[in-house]
C-alpha cells in the first residue's frame, strides 16, 4: 500500500504568512528557525505561474459561531476560481455568492498578497534545541499565506488564503473566512493545468502516490495512514482504498474505506467511499493498532479530484473522511504517478 509520506500542512491564524510545516508555532525546546538565506526560485508550478484556474474538487466545510462543525459539501468546478499574478504575488479568488451566503463583497472577489519572502524559493533552515543549533539543511518554500482585514464595504470580519506551491502542474489552496454573523467556512481545492480530455490515456492502469497534503485542523492529523489510488484507463475508472488510525489519549480507531467511480470525459471523478471503523488502542512500542472488542461500525466518505499535467501524470483532489471522534476530516491532496 502507498503511504502518505509528507506532513500535512494546517493553516492557522498564528502561523499565517509563514511556512506552516516549519515555522515552529508550537511550544517546546526543539524548534525550526529559518536563517532567511534564500536559494534560487523553485521550478514553475501553478501557484507560481500567472494564470486563471478553476478550483477542482473543492470541498466546503462550515462551522457556527461556537466553532461546532455544521457540514461539508463538494462544490461544482468553477464555483471557486483563482487568478494568480506571479509578478506581484497576488491571488484573487472569485466565487459564486449564492454558494457562500453572507460572504461579501458584492463583486464576489477577494484578493490576497503573499508577503512571505521564502514563498516560491528554496531556503536554508537551522534546527535548534534549547537555543543551541544542532542541524542545518536546505528545504523548499512549500507554502505561504495572505490575510485580508475587515473593510468598511462589508467584507467578512476576516478572511485568509494559503497555498501550497505543489508539483509542476497542480497546487493546493486553502481559503477561510468568517461572516459578520460569526459563521465561518473553509474551502479546500486543487488548481492548475488540467489534463485535456484528448490526453487522458484510454488503455492500461496507473497507481498514484500522495506527496503533498493540506488540511483544516491539527485535530485532523493521523497516527498512521495508507492510501492506494489507482486509475484503470481501459475501463475509465478511478478507485481509492484508504486506511488510517486516529488516537486520542488511550483511545484509538482504525478506519478503512474504499470505492470506485467513472472517470468523466473532462478527466475528473467523484468517488463515494464506504467502510468501517474499529475501536481499539495504539501500541506505541510496536507502532501498531490493537483492535478492541466493540463490533466495527459502518462509515462513509468521499474523494473528488481530477487529472493534471500531460498524460494524467498528476492528481489534485480533496477528501472527506469520517473522524471517529466526531465530525469530518477534510484535506486536499496532490498525488503523482508511480
Amino acid at each position: 500500500m502507498e503511504k502518505m509520506m509528507t506532513k500535512t500542512l494546517y493553516p492557522i491564524v498564528a502561523c499565517l504568512a509563514v511556512v506552516a510545516a516549519l515555522s515552529g508555532c508550537g511550544s517546546g525546546g526543539a524548534k525550526m528557525e529559518p536563517d532567511f538565506i534564500l536559494g534560487p526560485p523553485l521550478p514553475p508550478t501553478p501557484a507560481l505561474t500567472t494564470g486563471t484556474y478553476d478550483g477542482s474538487g473543492a470541498v466546503y466545510q462550515t462551522t457556527d459561531a461556537t466553532g461546532a462543525q455544521t457540514g461539508t459539501a463538494v462544490l461544482a468546478s468553477g464555483e471557486v476560481r483563482i487568478a494568480v499574478d506571479s509578478a506581484n504575488n497576488r491571488y484573487t479568488l472569485t466565487f459564486n455568492r449564492a454558494v457562500f451566503p453572507g460572504l461579501l463583497p458584492d463583486s464576489g472577489a477577494l484578493s490576497y498578497n503573499i508577503t512571505d519572502q521564502r514563498f516560491g524559493h528554496s531556503y536554508q533552515v537551522a534546527s535548534y534545541t534549547n537555543g543551541v543549533r544542532d542541524g542545518l539543511y536546505t528545504t523548499e518554500g512549500k507554502g505561504g499565506g495572505g490575510s485580508r482585514s475587515s473593510q468598511a464595504n462589508g467584507d467578512p470580519a476576516s478572511t485568509q488564503f494559503f497555498t501550497v506551491t505543489g508539483e509542476s502542474h497542480v497546487s493546493l489552496g486553502y481559503w477561510s473566512y468568517a461572516t459578520p454573523t460569526k459563521d465561518a467556512g473553509v474551502v479546500l481545492f486543487a488548481y492548475g493545468d488540467r489534463t485535456p480530455s484528448s490526453a487522458i490515456p484510454v488503455s492500461g492502469t496507473a497507481t498514484y502516490q500522495v506527496v503533498e497534503s493540506l488540511g483544516t485542523s491539527y485535530d485532523d492529523d493521523f497516527t498512521n495512514i495508507d492510501i492506494k489510488l489507482k486509475a484503470d484507463f481501459g475501463t475509465q475508472a478511478m478507485s481509492a482504498d484508504i486506511a488510517y488510525v486516529k488516537e486520542q489519549k488511550a483511545d484509538a480507531f482504525r478506519t478503512a474505506v474504499a470505492g470506485s467511480a467513472p472517470i468523466r470525459p473532462a478527466g475528473d471523478f467523484d468517488i463515494a467511499l464506504n467502510g468501517t471503523k474499529q475501536a481499539g488502542s495504539w501500541d506505541t512500542s510496536r507502532q501498531m493498532f490493537v483492535p478492541g472488542t466493540t463490533p466495527a461500525a459502518p462509515v462513509a466518505g468521499n474523494v473528488s479530484g481530477a487529472f493534471f499535467g500531460p498524460d494524467a501524470s498528476q492528481i489534485g483532489a480533496t477528501v472527506r473522511l469520517p473522524n471517529p471522534f466526531g465530525g469530518t476530516i477534510a484535506e486536499a491532496w496532490i498525488a503523482v504517478k508511480n
